[in-house]
Protein backbone atom coordinates (compact mmCIF):
# COMPACT_ATOMS: atom_id res chain seq x y z
CA UNK A 1 0.00 0.00 0.00
CA UNK A 2 1.15 3.44 -0.37
CA UNK A 3 2.89 5.74 2.42
CA UNK A 4 0.46 8.26 1.99
CA UNK A 5 -2.54 5.83 2.43
CA UNK A 6 -1.07 4.47 6.25
CA UNK A 7 -0.78 8.08 7.13
CA UNK A 8 -4.75 8.73 5.70
CA UNK A 9 -5.91 6.27 7.65
CA UNK A 10 -3.97 6.81 10.97
CA UNK A 11 -1.64 3.46 11.07
CA UNK A 12 1.38 5.92 11.37
CA UNK A 13 1.13 8.30 13.80
CA UNK A 14 -1.19 5.88 16.05
CA UNK A 15 0.69 2.36 15.10
CA UNK A 16 1.52 0.66 18.92
CA UNK A 17 2.57 -2.86 18.84
CA UNK A 18 4.88 -3.35 22.42
CA UNK A 19 7.65 -5.07 22.45
CA UNK A 20 9.49 -6.33 25.08
CA UNK A 21 13.02 -7.81 25.81
CA UNK A 22 14.74 -10.28 26.89
CA UNK A 23 18.13 -9.35 28.46
CA UNK A 24 18.98 -12.81 29.00
CA UNK A 25 18.69 -13.94 25.60
CA UNK A 26 18.52 -11.10 24.20
CA UNK A 27 15.86 -11.36 22.03
CA UNK A 28 12.89 -9.35 21.63
CA UNK A 29 8.83 -10.30 21.67
CA UNK A 30 5.85 -8.97 20.73
CA UNK A 31 3.85 -8.46 24.51
CA UNK A 32 0.54 -9.86 22.88
CA UNK A 33 1.99 -13.35 21.29
CA UNK A 34 3.48 -13.75 25.21
CA UNK A 35 -0.06 -12.85 26.41
CA UNK A 36 -1.57 -15.56 24.04
CA UNK A 37 0.76 -17.90 24.49
CA UNK A 38 0.61 -17.18 27.98
CA UNK A 39 -3.05 -17.95 28.01
CA UNK A 40 -2.60 -21.11 25.74
CA UNK A 41 -0.58 -22.64 28.57
CA UNK A 42 -2.89 -22.06 31.39
CA UNK A 43 -5.98 -23.73 29.33
CA UNK A 44 -3.88 -26.22 28.53
CA UNK A 45 -3.61 -27.18 32.36
CA UNK A 46 -7.27 -26.33 33.23
CA UNK A 47 -8.04 -29.36 30.23
CA UNK A 48 -5.22 -31.46 31.77
CA UNK A 49 -6.69 -31.59 34.92
CA UNK A 50 -10.09 -31.92 34.47
CA UNK A 51 -9.38 -35.11 32.42
CA UNK A 52 -7.41 -36.08 35.33
CA UNK A 53 -9.34 -39.42 36.41
CA UNK A 54 -10.79 -39.37 39.85
CA UNK A 55 -11.40 -35.36 39.90
CA UNK A 56 -14.87 -35.29 41.15
CA UNK A 57 -14.73 -31.46 40.46
CA UNK A 58 -15.29 -32.78 36.84
CA UNK A 59 -19.22 -33.56 37.78
CA UNK A 60 -19.36 -29.71 38.98
CA UNK A 61 -17.91 -27.98 35.87
CA UNK A 62 -20.00 -26.82 33.08
CA UNK A 63 -17.36 -26.40 30.56
CA UNK A 64 -19.26 -24.63 27.95
CA UNK A 65 -20.19 -22.08 30.77
CA UNK A 66 -16.57 -21.27 31.41
CA UNK A 67 -15.76 -20.98 27.49
CA UNK A 68 -18.16 -18.29 27.24
CA UNK A 69 -17.05 -14.53 26.88
CA UNK A 70 -17.36 -12.50 29.81
CA UNK A 71 -20.23 -10.02 28.80
CA UNK A 72 -18.73 -6.68 28.27
CA UNK A 73 -15.29 -8.06 27.57
CA UNK A 74 -15.68 -10.38 24.47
Amino acid sequence: MHPTIWKASGHVDAFNDPLIDNKDSKKRYRADVLIEEHMAKIEEKITKELRRPGNDSVRQFDEKKFREPIQGYG
